[in-house]
Order: C-alpha cells, then structure tokens, then sequence
C-alpha cells in the first residue's frame, strides 16, 4: 500500500494540475462585457441621389445609466463610438445621452446566459440584444449590427444623426 501511494499519488497529482492549468486562459479572459455603439450620420449625394454613411466624431458627450446614478461619460471629447454595460440583473438597460447640448434617451432591451467557462472560473455572463428604442431628438435612426454581446471587441449598435 505504501509504494502504491509514493508512485501513484504524485501521477494524480500531476494530472490534476495538467488539467486545471488547461482552463487557466479561460479565467484569465477579459469577463468585463459591454455594448458597443458607434455614431454615423448619411449624406445624399444629390447628383447620385445616394446616401454615402460616414462615421461622426461626438464633440462633447455625457452618458448615464437611468435607474442609477452612474456617470458613464462625463463630457468626452471627440467621441466616435461608445462601450456601455448592460443590467446584469434585469432585461432592459436605458441610459440618457447627452450629445453636444441634445439629450436623448436610448433604452436596449435583451435576454442574458451565461457561458460556463471553466470550474475554477465560474460563468461569464453575455448577451443577446432583442431591440433598441430612442427618442429622436440628436439620434436620427438606429440599426443593430451585432445582436451578441460577449467578450469579442464587436460594434453592437450604429447610431444614425
């Protein structure tokens, strides 16, 4: 019995720490999950008659959470797109934008899973976005680009002026 607990328990051993560390890059993943939304604006070319879509540079804006009294962008300066959190506790996620001196109200509604990762990890909470509501007063339209928000560095949202 002794020799086999001197040459079989190190195996084990061994092979316990072979498969645990097989997970460590998975714990080591970035589990920090955020909608991204990028701002744009359409043109017509009036001798085409075509709308060419260009990206739009915010000068000032200012983000907060509604339901909360988080300041998420507190007047950032030439902002072109945005990484926002969404409520890992409920379905519906709003948030009052201001940009240059036009506020509008921009309310996501999505389901969550979670994606298991690894027993020494735990889950990774992620994201599917079913629709996005605005108020129109600076956001002309919106169009979601990327319904799956998870870990991958993914525009979500394209905000239309």
């Amino acid at each position: 019995m002794n020799w086999y607990i001197k040459k079989i328990l190190p195996v084990i051993v061994f092979l316990f720490a072979i498969s645990s560390c097989e997970n460590d890059g998975e714990c080591r993943k970035d589990k920090y999950v955020v909608v991204k939304m990028g701002f744009y604006q359409s043109t017509l070319n009036e001798t085409t008659s075509e709308y060419t879509v260009s990206s739009l540079s915010i000068d000032s804006i200012t983000v907060q959470g509604i339901g909360n009294d988080s300041v998420l962008y507190n007047n950032a300066k030439s902002m072109s797109e945005i990484d926002l959190p969404l409520n890992p506790n409920g379905n519906q996620t709003s948030y009052r934008v201001v940009f240059n001196e036009t506020a509008d109200t921009i309310t996501i509604l999505h389901q969550d899973t979670l994606q298991y990762l690894a027993l020494e990890c735990g889950c990774l909470k992620t994201f599917v976005i079913d629709t996005v509501l605005t108020t129109n007063n600076f956001i002309d339209s919106v169009k979601i680009s990327n319904y799956t928000v998870n870990t991958t560095d993914a525009e979500h949202i394209k905000i239309y002026h």
